[in-house]
């Protein structure tokens, strides 16, 4: 597994830093993130709380989409412009967030960027335990502009 130069940035972000997100995978449109499991992020069953998946999620496919925009990150502006996430099972313990943009997507982003100026994708994250059964599916929309 490759880490991304930004990937240490994507960790720095405030609301990352609370939760403890941790980027384990980051390359080419892909990417892993930990959220490494403590008492205070459970919910009232003892499993993790529905916002922190969420936010595993946001920054999964934040970090994949970064990844994937490689050398034009510096002149686009990424924004998550909505989501949908079906949690499946009860999430106990750390959980990773994988998201991966495939090379035909990055293509068509980069060819809707370069045309005109814009380009709304989607990205899917699963998130599993550590035993790797799947405990949520989410689905990122994406609203990326270039800059000026």
């Amino acid at each position: 597994m490759s880490i991304h130069p930004l990937a240490p940035s994507l960790e720095a972000i405030p609301a990352h830093q609370l939760l403890g997100l941790r980027v384990d995978e980051m390359h080419d449109g892909v990417a892993s993130v930990r959220l490494p499991w403590r008492d205070d992020l459970g919910n009232h069953i003892g499993s993790v709380h529905a916002a922190a998946l969420f936010a595993i999620g946001d920054a999964a496919s934040g970090a994949a989409m970064v990844s994937a925009l490689g050398d034009l990150i510096a002149t686009v502006t990424p924004i998550a412009r909505g989501a949908d996430i079906d949690y499946r099972k009860v999430a106990r313990g750390d959980i990773v967030g994988r998201a991966e943009i495939p090379p035909e997507q990055v293509a068509a982003i980069r060819a809707e960027l370069a045309d005109e100026g814009v380009s709304r994708p989607t990205v899917t994250i699963d998130m599993t335990d550590a035993q790797g059964v799947v405990v949520a599916v989410a689905t990122f929309r994406w609203h990326v502009k270039v800059n000026g």
